[in-house]
């Protein structure tokens, strides 16, 4: 896909947008739906003198969009919004189940385009709650499955909306590549370890020498990918309880509720 990059240059070389209007006699709205990215249709004719104004190639004004991707993965129950019923949540000493709450996040642009309010006016956002399951086997290592915890039949319009919600978060990682998937697993997988401790688990014998192999599903066998994460990615899970932000990345992954995190961003 590919979008105007005025803003950017306008900044770099301070021209504001009635500036380029007077210099360029194209429309400050035109010049306004070209910066916002909000054009449904520009001729050449229109940026051909935008180009001139701004010493610019047609490379440097139309680029190739960068879609960017936060995931937030937190304890579902303490979503304020979000009531979980004590069924979803493991009381077995020896199960290592419970719901996830997961908030993603896409746009296109850089971290830096993206305002407090988490909205750039190209983005699309999700909360789902997610199933995770683990069970522990004799060595210490971590098996299980990460699934949409709630049904579609639901009745609830709220519920039938996070259900929506939990599919798209699906389909996006459906599409990560293998290391994203790996880095996705490492963080909900320390998240989890981290509420099981809290619920008194018995945690014993998983170490930086564990390793955790889980299934992201859906309800199709076509709908399902791999996660691997080794013991140091996700233990000590403490230290890994990612709260930063790292601009190089396409997809960040923190361990907060975004509407929090973005504020302090």
């Amino acid at each position: 896909m590919l979008q105007f990059n005025l803003k950017k240059i306008m900044d770099e070389k301070n021209i504001s947008i009635s500036s380029l209007s007077n210099i360029t006699g194209v429309s400050r709205k035109t010049i306004s739906q070209m910066v916002n990215n909000d054009s449904k249709g520009v001729q050449f004719a229109t940026i051909e003198p935008i180009m001139s104004a701004l010493n610019a190639e047609i490379e440097e004004v139309i680029i190739k969009a960068k879609a960017t991707s936060i995931v937030a993965f937190f304890p579902a129950e303490d979503f304020e919004d979000f009531t979980i019923e004590e069924k979803y949540i493991s009381n077995d000493e020896n199960n290592l189940s419970l719901l996830v709450g997961a908030q993603l996040i896409t746009w296109l642009g850089g971290i830096d385009d993206i305002d407090n309010d988490g909205n750039d006016g190209s983005k699309n956002a999700y909360f789902a709650v997610l199933g995770v399951q683990m069970s522990k086997t004799g060595g210490g290592n971590l098996i299980g499955n990460v699934y949409p915890a709630l049904s579609s039949d639901s009745k609830d319009t709220v519920r039938k909306t996070i259900v929506q919600h939990s599919n798209k978060m699906m389909d996006f990682v459906k599409n990560c590549s293998g290391d994203e998937i790996d880095r996705l697993t490492a963080n909900i997988v320390a998240l989890s370890l981290e509420n099981f401790k809290r619920r008194h688990k018995n945690l014993n014998g998983i170490n930086t020498k564990s390793s955790a192999l889980m299934t992201w599903s859906q309800d199709q066998p076509n709908n399902t990918r791999l996660g691997i994460a080794e013991g140091n990615d996700f233990m000590p899970f403490e230290k890994h309880l990612n709260l930063k932000l790292e601009p190089s990345l396409r997809l960040n992954i923190v361990n907060a509720p975004l509407n929090e995190f973005l504020k302090t961003k």
